[in-house]
């Protein structure tokens, strides 16, 4: 026996059943890329008005350094602090209510990310914008990320 050699073949056979998996993961990614260009598209909003707020409010300040320095009177420049003021509020309440949009398309990010199907999701927003209506000490965003977390 001491001249003999043995040997032995194995074959193995399998079936890849990832491509199902793998489909949904890059469905999913689009879904998020697409989530994210929206995102993107929001921030840029908001940087146009930021810039023309601080556009308006730097030509209101020059009005109203103009009316002082020619003397036109008191009531022109309460006029002109009265408009930037308004120019000063309106370009805040532009930021608030941007930062919202962009914090729940944040939100609807993670809860995709998270597994919830469109579905789930949309109950989720209607069911967060009910409760924020109801108890608007607690924000719709905040609400959805609680129900995320359920």
């Amino acid at each position: 026996m001491a001249g003999k050699i043995l040997e032995a073949k194995l074959v193995i056979a399998g079936d890849d059943r990832t491509g199902a998996a793998l489909s949904a993961i890059e469905k999913k990614i689009a879904r998020m890329n697409q989530a994210a260009s929206a995102i993107s598209a929001n921030a840029r909003q908001v940087i146009d008005s930021s810039s023309r707020v601080s556009r308006a409010q730097a030509s209101i300040a020059r009005s109203a350094a103009s009316a002082h320095s020619s003397g036109m009177g008191i009531a022109m420049g309460a006029g002109s602090i009265v408009g930037l003021g308004a120019t000063v509020a309106g370009g805040m309440a532009a930021h608030e209510v941007a930062r919202g949009s962009m914090d729940r398309v944040h939100e609807r990010l993670r809860m995709q990310a998270s597994g919830m199907s469109g579905k789930e999701i949309a109950e989720a927003e209607q069911e967060a914008a009910a409760l924020a209506t109801k108890f608007p000490a607690i924000g719709q965003t905040e609400i959805m990320h609680m129900l995320r977390s359920c």
